[in-house]
């Protein structure tokens, strides 16, 4: 049921936008819709109508006793003014919508407004929604700028937007030879996705190389820019590089260059020929921004051209499989712009992993059970999922997993409304054949309650329940009524923690312990949910061409407290700590040491933008 905000009155004519689907208008004298139940998934839908913001539901379940009820509020308004550095007004600067359009959209298409001969522009309703309130500002001879301005339902917010030149990203492209490539394509953009250019997100312009090889780039905003090669998964040499833009300046950056990185790959002392290999500055699966690949030859030897300083993590591609599952690794490695390096021979090794499934419950649905195994990660139980599973003939079968390398390794058995069961195992060099016992554990104790929101509104953050060996977990979701409820579970002690991105194996919010067959209630704070610090700050780690530099320690220290980043990419590191001053630490080989004082700022006082924003520290030899 549809209700106007202020007087709780039923709006009797909107329109009704279920997922990627088109609006369907509706006139309903008591404002009630209805839509098509998905299975027993709840759903979210957009609502829209003259004169109100656009608002997207809370979840609509299909055995909800009421209707939902979606509140329509007034529309904000937002009022600017685009200027350039000396103060100018700006004509025709083009305002868009950064994320709530289709993805394929045309960019011509996304476009809300431009700005009238004095730089003025107007964008009515604006809802309060983050994502409506984020902007893409263009104009022919300057930089783009992505900003948030935050609007308030029923008020008007004024800004001032000052575009700027921007700098110069010039440089040579090479193959997988060393050798410049002419009449080659560069794409640039603000995030470090390829794809998103073809879904016409994030672009900041493209060029294609003269007869060297050189390209030149004007109007690069004072952010990261990604530069990707054409189809870059499908080519050889460098195909991603990434420079921080100075305004008014020109840098260099070139994709390759005239110094090697060799190796040799070989299998039983044999060489492996026509192997694909990946090097980037980071782990496969998380982002990056650099990436380079190169392929065996008949000797086993692989070849990178023009690697820039940093750690680089190089992978080889195990044939028979996709994805990111196909990459296998063979080192990290400190590696320096201008200096060829050989890494020597790389001896490869496939084994394989016989997983019996057995239940303490001789009634169990183990047929039920999904069994995959994934990369173990210290932090975190998510991973990359590896290996190939062999067919099975009959229920009762092991599961068989093939194409696994040396590492550490982590079984999962999921199963709807089940916790997930977890075994670590590791694959030692010289070992083709490990097998690893799996126990999936009776449970008849359940866990319920209420996850109580206070003043943050419905919590959308979910908990992940786990026992203290980590060898069990179970997600906790917040229903639409604000309980919670986790059933299934085996007698033992267990932790609540925060089910983020990043460091969910230690988060902790609540300890709990279960007797079988016990039925216990426990209430969860939402505040400890959403945050468990105050403050958050981003480092970017450059040289001083503008690369970044991957690989670097980095930490802060106050009172005699370390804190480690939670997030550590060649991208950004992130820290969550209290608000305050601290000290930032950072080393690299063959680099000077950096000591320097920063603030961790609240994340009360900040925009999302604002946090995001990294401070930029340059490391000089």
């Amino acid at each position: 049921i549809v209700l106007d905000k202020e007087s709780a009155e039923p709006i009797t004519r909107f329109k009704v936008k279920t997922g990627q689907g088109s609006w369907k208008e509706y006139q309903a004298p008591n404002g009630l819709f209805e839509i098509q139940a998905n299975g027993e998934k709840c759903q979210r839908v957009q609502i829209k109508s003259d004169g109100y913001a656009v608002t997207t539901s809370p979840p609509i379940c299909h055995d909800a006793e009421n209707p939902t009820v979606i509140e329509l509020g007034i529309s904000g308004v937002i009022e600017g003014v685009v200027i350039d550095e000396e103060g100018r007004p700006l004509e025709g600067v083009k305002i868009s919508y950064r994320y709530p359009r289709s993805r394929n959209e045309e960019p011509e298409e996304k476009i809300i407004t431009t700005s009238d001969p004095n730089g003025l522009f107007v964008i009515e309703d604006v809802p309060e929604n983050s994502t409506w309130q984020w902007f893409v500002i263009s104009h022919p001879g300057y930089a783009p700028e992505v900003i948030q301005i935050e609007a308030e339902e029923g008020y008007i917010t004024e800004t001032e937007i000052v575009l700027k030149k921007g700098g110069t990203i010039e440089g040579y492209v090479y193959d997988s030879h060393g050798v410049p490539l002419p009449e080659t394509d560069l794409f640039f953009l603000d995030e470090p996705q390829y794809q998103y250019w073809n879904e016409h997100r994030g672009r900041l312009g493209s060029v294609t190389t003269d007869s060297n090889g050189f390209y030149r780039i004007t109007n690069m905003p004072e952010k990261l820019c990604f530069g990707f090669r054409h189809k870059p998964d499908e080519q050889l040499g460098v195909v991603c590089a990434a420079i921080l833009p100075i305004n008014g300046e020109t840098m260099q950056m070139d994709f390759g260059g005239k110094w090697v990185t060799t190796g040799r790959l070989l299998r039983d002392g044999a060489p492996m020929a026509n192997i694909r290999l990946l090097l980037q500055g980071n782990t496969v699966g998380n982002e990056t921004t650099f990436v380079s690949y190169a392929n065996t030859d008949s000797e086993g030897r692989f070849t990178f051209w023009g690697i820039p300083s940093g750690r680089r993590y190089v992978y080889w591609s195990i044939p028979g499989l996709r994805s990111w599952e196909q990459w296998s690794e063979i080192g990290r490695f400190d590696l320096e712009s201008g200096v060829d390096m050989d890494l020597g021979d790389f001896e490869s090794q496939l084994a394989e992993v016989t997983i019996q499934v057995a239940a303490e419950n001789a009634n169990e649905k183990l047929d039920e059970y999904d069994i995959r195994v994934q990369r173990y990660d210290k932090e975190v139980f998510y991973g990359t999922k590896v290996g190939k599973l062999l067919p099975r003939t009959e229920i009762n079968a092991p599961y068989v997993y093939s194409y696994l390398t040396p590492g550490i390794y982590e079984v999962k058995a999921r199963r709807d409304g089940h916790p997930t069961i977890h075994k670590v195992f590791e694959i030692k060099q010289g070992q083709k054949e490990i097998e690893v016992d799996m126990s999936i554990p009776a449970g008849n104790a359940s866990l319920s309650g209420n996850i109580i929101s206070g003043d943050l509104g419905m919590v959308t953050v979910p908990c992940i329940l786990r026992n203290v060996d980590q060898s069990l977990t179970m997600k906790i979701k917040r229903l639409p009524d604000g309980t919670y409820n986790v059933e299934n579970l085996p007698a033992g002690d267990y932790i609540i923690g925060r089910s983020s991105a990043a460091l969910n194996r230690q988060s902790k919010i609540k300890e709990v312990s279960l007797k079988s067959g016990e039925n216990k209630k426990l209430d969860i704070e939402a505040g400890s949910i959403g945050r468990k610090f105050g403050g958050y700050l981003v480092v970017l780690i450059i040289t001083k061409e503008g690369l970044p530099l991957a690989g670097p320690k980095v930490w802060l220290e106050k009172d005699g407290n370390i804190i480690d980043p939670h997030f550590d990419s060649d991208k950004s590191k992130s820290f969550a700590g209290d608000v305050g001053e601290y000290t930032l630490y950072a080393e690299y080989p063959g680099y000077k040491n950096i000591r320097q004082r920063v603030s961790i700022k609240s994340k009360d006082e900040l925009n999302t933008q604002e946090i995001l924003k990294p401070i930029v520290i340059t490391m000089s030899r």
